[in-house]
């Protein structure tokens, strides 16, 4: 499963099934799957982030060297 952090409440129902996701606003990264997040990513109410929390360099943030 994909992870972002949600900035704006998102919904989404895909055209192919009957069930769909919701996620709520939280500085703590959510797990959904690939369809959702790149929804969600795609309308500007998330952030992609690592398994480990941390931004993706494609979210315009580099993640931190350790």
């Amino acid at each position: 499963m994909a992870k972002a952090i949600f900035h704006t409440p998102v919904g989404y129902t895909p055209a192919k099934g009957p069930v769909g996701w919701y996620a709520d606003p939280s500085s703590e990264p959510q797990s959904f799957p690939e369809e959702f997040i790149a929804y969600a990513v795609q309308a500007g109410a998330a952030t992609r982030v690592d398994a480990k929390g941390e931004l993706l360099p494609e979210a315009g943030v580099a993640p931190a060297k350790k």
